[in-house]
């Protein structure tokens, strides 16, 4: 409920403040950006595996080290 109060609040704040239509109309996908940022970050927090350029590396103990070959999870 607080979500939909807000998206109204800012839809009727924009509209009454701002001639600028396009503002209005588009608002929705604020909140749509916001969830889905929101949900990679809590993903991200699960996994401590980084691809990069092709290579595989794996965070343990606050440093970044390469994943050995025999180690890779086929998942």
């Amino acid at each position: 409920m607080a979500v939909l109060r807000t998206a109204l609040a800012f839809l009727l704040l924009h509209r009454t403040y701002l001639t600028d239509d396009c503002l209005a109309r588009d608002a929705w996908m604020i909140l749509t950006i916001d969830f889905v940022l929101m949900a990679l970050w809590v993903i991200g927090q699960w996994r401590r595996r980084v691809t990069w350029r092709g290579e595989e590396f794996v965070i343990r103990a606050g440093r970044l080290g390469r994943v050995e070959e025999g180690a890779r999870d086929h998942s």
